[in-house]
């Protein structure tokens, strides 16, 4: 008899993007079987645990991937399942959202709407928001104007000035008005 594959799941389950990802997970296992699972459970933006690099099992779903670990948990042999939405493609099979899609799909919901001045609120240096403003970009391209673009850092879902950044929002606005 062949052994359960042993898979750690490196997955934040303070946010609802992580708890999803869970429970499609535990679906599988419900309709499908057949996994040994352990579950950190973690904050958004927290590192992996110390743990992992030294952990004596088959496979890693994990959303915190960094280039860095990618690499390390490739050179041990572990299967992996990417699930960062911070860095891209990190040569391991990942699985993502498909952000541009998204930002078309924002962007039509508006126009369809008779909205033609349309801005987008984004996070700096952030892959997944990148790649919805080129998604928003591309579908207001020919039928409107893309007349701002506010991007916020993103330092984790405690640490924003929101009254500060809606200011400068509102100030945005005023110059698209003037248009």
């Amino acid at each position: 008899m062949q052994a359960r594959p042993n898979v750690a799941l490196i997955v934040e389950t303070a946010v609802v993007y992580g708890r999803q990802i869970l429970h499609g997970i535990s679906r599988y296992l419900r309709a499908h079987g057949g996994w040994s699972v352990f579950l950190d459970e973690r904050e958004l933006l927290s590192p992996p645990p110390d743990w992992l690099l030294d952990w004596d099992g088959d496979g890693v779903i994990c959303r915190p991937t960094t280039p860095e670990l990618a690499t390390a948990l490739r050179q041990r042999g572990l299967a992996v399942v990417d699930l960062n939405d911070r860095y891209g493609y990190l040569g391991t099979p990942r699985f993502a959202s498909d952000m541009p899609a998204i930002g078309h799909m924002a962007a039509e919901h508006l126009l369809e709407r008779g909205f033609h001045n349309l801005a987008y609120c984004g996070f700096s240096g952030e892959a997944w928001s990148e790649d919805r403003l080129r998604g928003v970009q591309a579908t207001v391209r020919s039928r409107g104007t893309l007349c701002g673009v506010f991007d916020s850092p993103w330092a984790g879902l405690r640490q924003h000035v929101w009254q500060e950044e809606r200011d400068c929002i509102c100030e945005g606005c005023k110059r698209c008005l003037d248009l």
